[in-house]
């Protein structure tokens, strides 16, 4: 064996590490960067850096020993951090982050001893076939442990790999098995030299499982663009992947469905104006994404609401995360000088084996709106600004609507959960949603002609336009199988303008008490 061809493969291995760090920086400029991967080509590079160095030193017998030592334990160093943090990834897949404290500071502890032995037994300088190479107890020991981890990594891999995505499985698991018979070489023929290529082949398997090259472009368009998070497109698949994953028996549980939903955002966006809005906005992503951490992601759904998906995560820390989301948005307020102070709403529902999937949304949905009105009570907040004649009709509403016609949006403060749905022509433009409900059967056969004559937009305009203070009809409506008589009533908002004309929406069954 040659020094010189030991360090052309060395030199081989920085360039590849070099390539895929400069690849995974590219892709950052339209995605996150995973700190897994760029932690894991730091400490190859590293590695792979002193394997060259000391490739020279142990070649050079003008190099002070001392020196020669330093630069062989650095070597190791970043080999053991390679290995445990490969580990802590891995285990990181088929355990929430709370779980993979112990286990990491075990083999942390491993790794750490390996090296204490390295730096204080004496390390020998052998002259094999064409190099010199390191030997004795420390090194013996800190290929061991590398070899350790590897096996924790495949039985790891092997034992839950259902839970694990099948592309992550082919790209590390093949490649570690192969780095596990390299690292075992190493140990028996220690002139081998060939930890920093054995490194650089796991790094290779990482790239493809952490960095996914090639649904990296593709994954653009399941990212929402302004806050980082995880848009509705990408919801949508998720949600159907889980639905398929408790269908098959291969969730692992306890599941909750998360909703969180930003208090006060259309006061800030009609008294200041969107953009302060939409610091509002970003700094709940942020606040979501750095809190809620055992999560699979944080998805933006709609402007100002997001769902959260927790899997295998205990109830009582997914509890705790949500728990630590008031204080996390009052320092985020403060540090941004945001114009009002953020705050979110949220609600959540735990699956019970058996159950029905969608009763998940409608639960933390319900949950979500009562923490929101609770929030505005507590303020002493007159959240819906309208007149106080209209609280009667309110109180007893089983739809409140306040919809903007100038821009056709809406909130809504009350609502049957199951009009949300897509399949009941559910919108978040108010014209399309209102024109869809003849088509979703929730307005009788005998009842048609009247919902069609005043539900019509342009003429509400026009009459609260002209001063008009109240639009008001009755029809036939469906809850749940059943029609029964509802009163409608359309209220001119106190801050109608002819630029922002605000209406409040009220419906109200008539033959249930």
């Amino acid at each position: 064996m040659f020094t010189t061809v030991i360090i052309r493969a060395e030199i081989l291995c920085i360039g590849i590490i070099l390539y895929l760090i400069g690849y995974s920086l590219y892709c950052s400029r339209y995605h996150h960067i995973r700190s897994n991967f760029l932690f894991l080509a730091f400490t190859c590079l590293i590695h792979s850096i002193f394997a060259l160095i000391t490739e020279f030193t142990v070649n050079n017998p003008a190099c002070p020993v001392v020196l020669n030592n330093i630069f062989h334990i650095i070597f190791f160093a970043f080999a053991q951090l390679f290995c445990l943090e490969l580990f802590r990834y891995t285990l990181a897949l088929v355990a929430p982050g709370n779980r993979t404290h112990i286990p990491t500071a075990i083999a942390g502890t491993i790794c750490l001893a390996g090296l204490v032995c390295a730096c204080i037994s004496p390390i020998k300088y052998l002259e094999g076939k064409g190099t010199f190479y390191s030997a004795g107890i420390g090194p013996s020991i800190c290929f061991g442990t590398g070899a350790i981890l590897f096996v924790a990594i495949l039985i790891i891999l092997i034992v839950n790999h259902k839970k694990v995505q099948q592309s992550v499985i082919f790209a590390l698991l093949p490649i570690t098995t192969l780095a596990f018979f390299g690292v075992l070489t190493q140990m028996f023929v220690p002139e081998f030299l060939f930890t920093s290529g054995t490194l650089t082949l796991v790094l290779i398997g990482a790239f493809f499982a952490i960095e996914n090259p090639i649904g990296k472009f593709e994954d653009r368009s399941n990212i929402d663009l302004d806050t980082h998070a995880r848009n509705r497109n990408s919801y949508e698949k998720d949600f159907a992947a889980i639905k398929k994953k408790i269908k098959s028996g291969r969730i692992n549980y306890p599941f909750m469905y998360v909703i969180c939903d930003i208090n006060g955002l259309k006061t800030v966006n009609d008294n200041y104006g969107h953009l302060e809005g939409d610091k509002l906005i970003l700094s709940a992503a942020e606040v979501l994404m750095d809190k809620l951490k055992s999560s699979s992601n944080v998805y933006r759904i709609g402007g100002d609401e997001f769902a959260v998906f927790y899997e295998g995560v205990r109830i009582g820390d997914v509890e705790a995360e949500i728990a630590s989301i008031p204080e996390a948005c009052e320092k985020i307020s403060s540090s941004k000088k945001l114009i009002s102070p953020l705050s979110i709403s949220t609600g959540y529902a735990l699956y019970t084996e058996g159950g029905d999937v969608e009763d998940l949304v409608r639960i933390a949905d319900e949950k979500m709106y009562k923490n929101k009105d609770a929030f505005y009570r507590e303020k002493g907040i007159n959240r819906r600004k309208v007149q106080d004649y209209a609280s009667v009709v309110r109180d007893g509403s089983t739809k409140i609507l306040k919809i903007n016609l100038t821009d056709d949006s809406f909130n809504i403060f009350k609502v049957d959960l199951a009009e949300k749905k897509k399949e009941e022509g559910y919108s978040e433009n108010f014209s399309e949603w209102v024109k869809g409900f003849i088509k979703a059967g929730y307005v009788h056969e005998s009842s048609r002609e009247v919902f069609d004559e005043n539900i019509d937009i342009a003429k509400w305009k026009k009459f609260f336009d002209d001063g008009g203070s109240k639009i008001s009809f009755m029809y036939k409506r469906r809850y749940d199988k059943d029609f029964y008589q509802s009163y409608v009533e359309i209220v001119r908002g106190n801050e109608y303008q002819s630029d922002r004309q605000i209406v409040f929406l009220f419906v109200k069954n008539l033959e249930i008490k």
